[in-house]
């Protein structure tokens, strides 16, 4: 059972052959512009394998707390590894917004969240 949202953003990191793509921090300025209206603190987070130095220097470049999902089903995208470890993460603390750059990866793994967050209706 997931629990209430808390004041947590988090933006879920767009990787491609384990380089952060640029569109993940055009998403990181919004996330950014929504916190200072509305409170709370920004969360990257990256998934991939390994995700550790993209993680590293996401927190590096940004300035803000990441979180790196670290699975060897994630050294490539696939939109229901990602799903099942964001899930995992977001279970006992959600985030109150998620946001997803819109790319293919984003438009796959965006609807599938947002029916496990409640958001889809």
């Amino acid at each position: 059972m997931r629990s209430a949202p808390n004041d947590d953003n988090w933006v879920v990191a767009e990787l491609s052959d384990g380089v952060v793509q640029t569109v993940t921090y055009e998403v990181v300025a919004l996330a950014g512009n929504v916190a200072r209206a509305t409170g709370g603190k920004i969360s990257v987070v990256v998934v991939g394998h390994p995700a550790r130095p993209m993680a590293e220097q996401m927190a590096e470049t940004t300035g803000f707390e990441t979180i790196g999902l670290d699975a060897e089903a994630a050294s490539c995208y696939s939109g229901e590894t990602y799903r099942h470890l964001i899930n995992r993460l977001a279970v006992p603390h959600p985030p109150r917004f998620l946001f997803i750059p819109h790319t293919t990866n984003g438009w796959d793994l965006a609807p599938g969240l947002a029916v496990d967050f409640g958001a889809s209706s």
